[in-house]
This record gives structure tokens, sequence and C-alpha cells, in this order.
């Protein structure tokens, strides 16, 4: 018998072991699961809504969990974008961060922003997914407004789309205020310059399951809808329809427009979700849902002085240290400025 002796370098070596590694790579991303880019490109067809990822997201094929969310918070929230409706957001965050400190490790938990304009006004999710790093999506009907949107949240999960039934909705854009663009037949206010474009119907269940179909078999049954914020100028009681099969934790839920006959419509869907609310804000005019103890000036001190603030939750200082109550004093003298600031120097 004839021996064969065959001579290979280790140049030749490696360059074969990384053939096998790409090629067995390539397998294991043949056979897993669709991913959210395959989920984009499938949702942007004409008879759905449009859904723009981050490149995180997509490259991950999951949702993050609780535990990896944990790890990536960045804390303290002292986080500023446009100075506006600062107690609610601060609120939003902490009651999002309450939560979270009550659900196991394994969780999906996902922030919903319906309504979400621009994502930078008066946002309520981006102190949430900034600091919290929340998995969080947000929700806009307006063209206009999301073609911003898409852009300035774009590490995100993005829809464009109004939470209503049947294929398509018209839509009334406001020239005027892009914060009063809003769905025909809606109680919000309408603009004598508006000009009427269609947009695509869906709803919170048919997102979620999107979502949901993303995840690997163990994380399916985790996904938990943790915080809901809905703002849709006046069409509250249509949305809500699309919320059924997912139950929002907690729930921010702009009231003004909403009429005897709505709420008490509202206050059963709710009630279907154990949801118990309480007019709440510094307006009094929203309704929070299954809220922990709160950061509500009117609460425990004057807004002005939060040296007269009491009965701080142990974590404040942790989650809020440096972070704005309120927009400072219109000058450079820090000692003014830094009174509009939380635990400033404590």
């Amino acid at each position: 018998m004839t021996n064969i002796h065959i001579h290979i370098t280790s140049k030749q070596l490696i360059l074969a072991m990384g053939c096998v590694i790409v090629i067995a790579r390539m397998l294991h991303l043949s056979s897993t699961s669709p991913s959210l880019r395959t989920l984009s490109k499938e949702s942007t067809t004409s008879n759905s809504a449009k859904i723009s990822m981050s490149s995180d997201v997509e490259n991950r094929s999951t949702l993050k969990t609780l535990g990896e969310i944990k790890r990536s918070m960045t804390l303290p929230c002292n986080y500023v974008h446009d100075g506006f409706f600062i107690p609610h957001s601060n609120e939003i965050t902490n009651q999002v961060y309450q939560t979270l400190m009550e659900l196991p490790d394994d969780t999906v938990p996902v922030f919903i922003e319906v309504g979400g304009h621009d994502g930078i006004t008066k946002s309520m999710s981006l102190k949430v997914s900034r600091c919290l790093q929340v998995n969080t999506m947000l929700i806009e009907a307006s063209p206009t407004n999301y073609r911003v949107l898409e852009k300035a949240r774009s590490y995100d999960i993005t829809v464009n789309a109004a939470l209503c039934e049947g294929n398509y909705a018209e839509m009334e854009e406001s020239a005027d205020n892009s914060g009063q663009s809003k769905l025909q037949g809606s109680s919000g206010k309408s603009s004598s310059r508006a000009k009427t474009v269609r947009v695509p119907c869906t709803s919170i269940d048919t997102e979620l399951d999107k979502l949901k179909a993303t995840l690997p078999p163990q994380l399916k049954s985790k996904l938990k809808l943790v915080f809901l914020v809905l703002d849709v100028e006046g069409f509250e009681p249509v949305a809500i329809r699309g919320v059924n099969k997912y139950s929002p934790m907690k729930a921010y839920i702009e009231w003004t427009r909403v009429s005897d006959e709505d709420d008490d419509k509202m206050l059963k869907w709710a009630a279907r979700h154990d949801l118990k609310g309480d007019f709440c804000g510094p307006l009094e005019r929203d309704m929070c849902f299954n809220f922990h103890p709160t950061l509500f000036y009117e609460e425990f001190g004057d807004e002005t002085d939060p040296s007269s603030r009491t009965g701080l939750l142990p974590w404040m200082k942790d989650v809020f240290y440096g972070a704005r109550f309120e927009n400072p004093a219109h000058t450079a003298t820090t000692s003014k400025a830094s009174k509009s600031y939380m635990f400033y120097g404590e």
C-alpha cells in the first residue's frame, strides 16, 4: 500500500477554517426564523403600514429582554430634548422604571406611544428609550410627521399608520399645527388649511403580533406591553378597539376630547384589561391607569422649590439626579439655572 503524505501550511489551514466558519454561518442564518428586516420589507406593501426598525434590532433578530435592558440602562436620566411636558415625561419614565423592577429578567417589555408626532417635540417615550433602553414603538399616522419621526428615532421601531378599522382612513394634515393633524371623524380641531391624505390602518394587536413573530419560541409568551401612551386627537375611542389580545400594564391616555358616551365605553375597555384610572398630570386632563407612586409635584411639594419635596421614592436620585423638573430661568448664571434641576448638589 502506498502512503500519501499531504503537506498543509499554517496559512492554508487558517484559510480553510475560515471558509468552514462562513459556510456554517450562512447555513444558520438560512434556518432561523424571519428577521425584523424581512418583516420590515413585508410590511411596506401597499396594503399595510410602513414600518422602520433600527439596524441594531434587525441584526439581533429579537427584541431585548429585561435582563439585557437592565445591563444597558443609562442612568441617571438627565437627558434633555425639547423642554416641553417635562413633568409628564419624567413621570412616565418613573412609572416604566417601577414596572420593570417588578418583572422577571426574561420578560420582553415593549413601550408604545401612539401619536408619536416627530419623535422629539413633547415626546413621552424619548427618555424611556434613551435612558431605560426599553423596546420602544412609535405609531404616527401623518406622512409628513412620520418622515421626521423615522429619522429622529431611527434607533426605535416606528410605524406609519393610524389606529383605525378597515384598510385605510382619510386624514387631515394640519398646515397650522403638526400636532393637530387628525383622522376625519375625530373630535379634534380642524385646520382651515388642512390637506387630506389617505393613510393605512393598523392596530396595537397587529403590530405586537408582528413583533412576537420575530421572537424565538421560548420568548414569545414573554412579550409584554408594559406601557401605552395614547394621544390621537379625539380618536382614542376608536383606537382602543384594536387593543384586545394584549393588555397594557399601565397607560397614559389623553382624555380632553372624550365625550360622556365614549367615556363610559373607554372605562369599560379599561376594566376588561384590569386598568384602574384617575385623572392626572399638571392640568388634570389626562387619565393615568395603574400608576405606582407618582412624581407629579402637587403630590409632594412646590414644583418651584425642590427642597419642599418629601416622601421621595428611594431610587429617585439614582434615576433622576440632574434631571430637569422645569425649564431653567433664561440666564447663564449657574446658581439660578440649577434651581430647575432635581437633586442638584445633594
